[in-house]
C-alpha cells in the first residue's frame, strides 16, 4: 500500500468517491463551469476511476490521471489513464 487511500477499510468506510461532497460536488462543479457536452475533461487524482465513470455517463471525454499503479489500472475499466 503506498498510500492511505488505497487502505481497503478506508475504501469500506468512505467507499470509492473519496473526498467529501462526493459526486454531488462534481455536478455543482459541473454546473458552474457549464462545459459543452463532450468537453475532454481530466480527472486528477481518479483514484479507482467512479468519477471519471461518472463523466462519462454524462457525455464528457473524461481522461483519469493517477499516482497509484493499483488506482489506475482499476479506472481503466471506466477509459483512458495516465
Amino acid at each position: 500500500m503506498s498510500n492511505l487511500y488505497e487502505n481497503k477499510e478506508l475504501r469500506a468506510v468512505c467507499g470509492d468517491v473519496m473526498r467529501p461532497g462526493g459526486l454531488s460536488i462534481t455536478n455543482e462543479a459541473l454546473n458552474l463551469c457549464s462545459f459543452p457536452a463532450g468537453s475532454r475533461l481530466i480527472d486528477l487524482g481518479c483514484g479507482p476511476g467512479v468519477t471519471m465513470k461518472h463523466l462519462r455517463e454524462l457525455g464528457f471525454e473524461a481522461i483519469g490521471v493517477d499516482r497509484s499503479p493499483d488506482f489506475a489500472a482499476e479506472a481503466k475499466a471506466f477509459g483512458p489513464v495516465c
